[in-house]
C-alpha cells in the first residue's frame, strides 16, 4: 500500500488524537503508565514546546494522526527529542525514520548542536531506529519505575 505522509507542526486542534495515539502506542508495548507527571508536557504542547525554541510535528495519513514527536530544549546547545511514537498500524514501514530525520532538520534549524533521547530499554525497535540513525547508548537511568536508556547524537552542520 502506498501511503502518502504529510508532517507539520502541532496546531491545537490535534491535541485529542496526538493524546489517544500516544497512549495506544504506549498500551500496545505494554509501557503505558496512566495518567501522570510523565505526560504533563502534552496538556500544553504550545507553550511547552512550540514557544520554547522547540517544536512538535505530526505526520498525517488522510488527515490522520499516524506518528508524532517532539523537541524540547534542554539548553542552549542541546534539544531532547520525546514522544516519538507511530501507530501500531503503521509501524515498521519507516515513518518513525521519517520523523525522526524531520525532526532533526527542525533541531539544526534551531541551531542545536546535540540531540538526547530516553527510551524505555524493553523498546526494542525504538533502540534499533536510533541506533541505526547515528545516536549512541549515553546513560542507563531508572525513571518512575522503568529502567531508561539514554541516547545521544551531535547534529552535523
Amino acid at each position: 500500500m502506498d501511503y502518502n505522509l504529510i508532517i507539520r507542526e502541532y496546531q491545537n486542534e490535534d491535541h485529542t488524537q496526538i493524546i489517544n495515539l500516544h497512549r495506544l502506542v504506549l498500551q500496545k508495548e505494554n509501557v503505558y503508565r496512566g495518567v501522570g507527571v510523565w505526560e504533563e508536557d502534552l496538556t500544553d504542547i504550545e507553550n511547552v514546546y512550540l514557544n520554547n525554541n522547540g517544536t512538535f510535528l505530526v505526520g498525517l495519513i488522510d488527515k490522520k494522526i499516524i506518528a508524532m514527536a517532539g523537541l524540547l530544549k534542554k539548553d542552549n546547545n542541546t534539544a531532547e527529542v520525546v514522544i516519538m511514537r507511530v501507530h501500531p498500524n503503521y509501524q515498521g514501514k519507516g515513518f518513525g525514520k521519517i520523523v525522526l530525520l524531520k525532526i532533526e532538520q527542525e533541531a539544526k534549524k534551531l541551531r542545536y548542536k546535540e540531540l538526547v533521547l530516553e527510551t524505555d530499554q524493553r523498546l526494542k525497535n525504538a533502540i534499533h531506529l536510533y541506533l541505526n540513525n547515528g545516536y549512541v547508548f549515553w546513560k542507563e537511568e531508572y525513571l518512575n519505575g522503568f529502567n531508561c536508556f539514554w541516547y545521544r547524537k551531535e547534529l552535523n552542520y
